[in-house]
């Protein structure tokens, strides 16, 4: 995200979802990313400042797709455990961080978030 002073800082997107029901075992959060530049991504569940991330992987790729200069890519695709007591009935949300800053060609693009019941 580009700020007034023209640098780079990270950003955060948001994706919520509504669950029925909780049970009291492990779920599966897919991830698939489709396109990766000189990037950082943490992972939080419903609680964007907690203090650990339920995933973090840094230095995701080095290619060109995200300046748009070729196809060079890595599909990538990440399995995430997430502990029950970290959803609720009703309202949750998963919060994708891209945390590395830099310049322009910092970043990163999903293809698909799904999480899955046990």
């Amino acid at each position: 995200r580009k700020i007034a002073d023209k640098s780079y800082s990270p950003t955060t997107w948001q994706i919520k979802f509504n669950l029925n029901t909780v049970t009291s075992k492990k779920y599966k959060l897919r991830l698939s990313i489709a396109a990766s530049n000189h990037s950082d991504l943490q992972i939080q569940i419903n609680d964007l400042n907690a203090i650990k991330p339920v995933f973090e992987v840094y230095n995701l790729g080095d290619n060109s797709t995200i300046a748009r200069r070729g196809i060079h890519d890595l599909h990538q695709l990440f399995s995430i455990d997430v502990n029950s007591y970290l959803l609720v009935l009703g309202d949750n949300r998963v919060y994708l961080k891209q945390a590395m800053f830099g310049n322009e060609f910092c970043g990163l693009l999903y293809d698909y978030l799904r999480i899955e019941a046990p």
